[in-house]
């Protein structure tokens, strides 16, 4: 129920997913003060597969990559009032991180 009240969970269409998803150290949930762009960490371990990771921001698709293995490591860099990840492996199943807000 902790991490529930600080945003610090995600949600998957019913696979069983790892994902962890962090700024400088900030995890998903976290409300920060930067200016300028930012580099977003994403640790996935999927049940299959990992078709895609895409770093989402209020303009749809800030960048991806499409790893092809049940686990991954990536980072990008992005500037917007928040992001969040989506994953989505071979077979379809999907996960959200919470967002990380700017500002």
């Amino acid at each position: 129920l902790e991490a529930l009240g600080a945003r610090r969970c995600f949600a998957s269409s019913g696979a069983n997913f790892l994902l962890y998803v962090h700024v400088a150290g900030f995890p998903m949930g976290s409300v920060l003060v930067i200016d300028g762009p930012v580099e977003v960490h994403v640790r996935a371990l999927g049940t299959t597969d990992i078709g895609s990771i895409e770093i989402m921001t209020p303009e749809g698709v800030a960048a991806f990559d499409e790893p092809g293995s049940p686990s991954t490591s990536f980072v990008a860099e992005v500037e917007a009032p928040y992001v969040y990840c989506r994953v989505t492996q071979a077979d379809g199943e999907m996960a959200w991180s919470s967002p990380i807000w700017f500002g």
